[in-house]
């Protein structure tokens, strides 16, 4: 039986009261009862509201931080295949020195499927380092390269050093240039400087064709 008040557009109409209460809208700035508003449309199957449950339970806006809480919204949202919960899953599972790596990898291999790039970059590090898998620098390299073509800046610095280094990819120092430069660009520690290294190191020929692609791009 339906309780009054919540019938099947309930959970669509509760989340709109919850942003109000964030924004301060026509309404006092309440994170409490936003949370509260959230919480009535979660519990209905709203994925979205859910999911900003689970930020809030993790961050403490409007509820007490309670890391069981957030995991329990996450995997919520998770189920529903929202690639960004799934991701968050499985950072959590991290955090929690207790937890099975392998289901970490599990959650983040779902996201990085469904096209996320922070859990394609974070795949790209458990191969990268054998953590929660065994260490394969080829698969390192495509979910690297997954999350850079998604505008990841770390991810686009990883690909770049390894396009260097030829770990995992064959080895290209004109390939790893634009991938250097364009994580240098975006401000990635330590970018810049490999790049020099990388040009130093250049055959003459290697040098021209950058200056190609660079006219080609301008």
């Amino acid at each position: 039986m339906v309780s009054p008040g919540r019938g099947p557009g309930f959970a669509g109409r509760a989340l709109p009261p919850g942003q109000l209460h964030d924004a301060g809208k026509g309404v006092a700035h309440d994170p409490a009862q936003a949370a509260a508003c959230y919480l009535r449309a979660a519990e209905q199957g709203h994925l979205r509201a859910q999911f900003d449950l689970g930020l809030r339970f993790e961050s403490g806006s409007g509820v007490p931080v309670d890391a069981v809480q957030a995991l329990h919204w996450y995997r919520r949202a998770a189920e529903q295949d929202y690639a960004p919960a799934q991701h968050m899953v499985g950072v959590l599972l991290e955090r929690d020195g207790t937890a099975d790596p392998f289901e970490a990898v599990r959650w983040y291999l779902r996201a990085a499927e469904g096209g996320h790039a922070p859990a394609q970059f974070a795949l790209g590090l458990r191969y990268d380092s054998a953590h929660g898998v065994a260490r394969d620098y080829v698969a390192a390299f495509h979910w690297y390269a997954c999350a850079a073509r998604r505008g990841h800046a770390r991810a686009r610095f990883n690909v770049g050093v390894m396009c260097a280094t030829g770990q995992g990819t064959a080895r290209d120092p004109v390939e790893a240039y634009g991938w250097l430069a364009s994580a240098a660009d975006a401000g990635v520690p330590g970018a810049g400087a490999y790049l020099k290294r990388v040009v130093a190191r250049m055959a003459v020929q290697e040098w021209e064709r950058v200056q190609e692609r660079l006219g080609q791009a301008g």
